[in-house]
């Protein structure tokens, strides 16, 4: 990807330089801080190569970017000659959210907001899920290449590094979302460590009590229920 190139076509269809009071990145995203919004052409950005999504969100221009983002800012101040900041931490993204304009957010469309809302709980965990994925797939790499065998001891140990972020992501996730929500970051971890609990995870395949839509697309089968009331099992 040529960082520079994305940088100047980002820049030119935001409304160029002259249309920009400041410009800040997060993990994923270029956060604009526009002097005018409307001259901003957000089907181009969205269809450029290296581009996720556009989104307004509390008087913020967002251009999400992805883990690219730190290549993509540098070149953006470079062509735009931009005083370069510090990478903003996601409670500090929300808060230069709410200093520039809560009532832009409530004008944000409903989808964008969901949108945003769901990348912002994803966004703290997506470092070492990525680094969990890499460990997953030198494990098959090497086992596929004969290099070591799934009875070994340090396969065990690479296997666990891997998989335990993807065993445990509710974990993970209840997590984030408490932080994202305002709540205890320890009712997020006992919340998600229920839904990995041993009892209730063998119960995704316990015998089916009876089946919802069944024969359709949207059959749901119910293993169990709560004072007779029907719970509806999922497995990731």
């Amino acid at each position: 990807m040529d960082y520079k190139e994305l940088a100047t076509n980002i820049l030119k269809n935001v409304g160029g330089k002259e249309n920009v009071n400041d410009v800040i990145h997060c993990v994923t995203r270029l956060r604009f801080h526009l002097k005018d919004e409307s001259k901003a052409n957000d089907t181009a950005i969205k269809n450029m190569d290296g581009v996720m999504d556009v989104i307004h969100a509390g008087g913020q221009y967002q251009v999400v970017i992805g883990p690219q983002v730190d290549d993509v800012y540098d070149a953006l101040v470079k062509v735009g000659c931009f005083q370069k900041k510090e990478e903003v931490s996601l409670d500090q993204g929300q808060n230069d959210e709410k200093k520039y304009g809560e009532k832009d957010q409530k004008q944000e469309g409903l989808f964008s907001r969901f949108l945003g809302l769901i990348s912002s709980i994803f966004q703290p965990v997506l470092g070492i899920l990525m680094a969990s994925g890499m460990f997953k797939a030198l494990v098959s790499l090497f086992t596929v290449a004969g290099i070591m065998s799934k009875t070994s001891g340090t396969y065990v140990i690479l296997y666990a590094l891997g998989d335990a972020l993807f065993y445990f992501f509710p974990v993970a996730l209840g997590w984030s979302a408490a932080k994202r929500f305002g709540m205890k970051e320890l009712y997020g971890i006992t919340l998600g460590g229920i839904l990995v609990y041993p009892t209730l995870v063998s119960a995704v395949t316990s015998k089916t009590l009876y089946t919802f839509f069944a024969g359709s697309a949207f059959s749901l089968p119910v293993r169990l229920t709560f004072l007779g009331i029907p719970v509806v099992t999922q497995t990731y």
